[in-house]
């Protein structure tokens, strides 16, 4: 009954956080389209990232899309493209290989993150500014207002905006809930 109600749980926390945040980029996509870009001809970049903050995030990308294809291979194993890739010479002791793999390199990037933002100035510093606050929830009625045209100015985001958190927040509970579930 306990692994039933953490399942039921999970997959309506996944279906209310995956589907907001698909209609919500939806909203924002089709705004960009429809303004063609055209703002952001001549603007002044800045590099948000560091070299090592970019490697992580493409490894934290890697190693969560490979868990999620390589679990679902074990949840579907009749689904079509599960046999093809079986067809193709992928082995149930390679998949559960390159599963554990994976899981290992989701877990150490995020231990290297919890390090960096619990045990450096910098670090400390910006999961202050990824904390959630009211501000956040008003940000996001006037982002969507903004896109749907109901409204004339975007609203004036600190360092991360409230997607920006949600995101970083949704990545934390789901890599715990990964790791700690198998």
């Amino acid at each position: 009954p306990t692994a039933y109600l953490f399942r039921v749980i999970y997959t309506w926390l996944l279906i209310i956080v995956i589907g907001g945040m698909i209609l919500h980029n939806l909203i924002i996509i089709a705004y960009y389209i429809r303004q063609r870009r055209k703002k952001e001809k001549g603007m002044l970049r800045f590099q948000r990232f560091k070299g090592w903050e970019v490697y992580q995030h493409f490894l934290m990308l890697l190693s969560f899309s490979v868990l999620a294809l390589s679990g679902f291979m074990l949840k579907f194993p009749d689904a079509g493209w599960v046999r093809v890739l079986y067809a193709l010479g992928l082995s149930e002791p390679l998949r559960a290989l390159i599963h554990r793999s994976s899981a290992v390199v989701m877990i150490v990037i995020s231990l290297i993150q919890g390090y960096y933002l619990i045990f450096t100035k910098n670090g400390r510093k910006e999961f202050s500014e990824l904390v959630p606050t009211v501000k956040d929830f008003v940000h996001l009625f006037q982002n969507m207002a903004y896109h749907l045209g109901f409204r004339s100015e975007l609203p004036e985001y600190g360092r991360f905006d409230y997607a920006e958190k949600a995101e970083y927040l949704a990545l934390i509970w789901g890599v715990i809930v990964m790791a700690l579930s198998g």
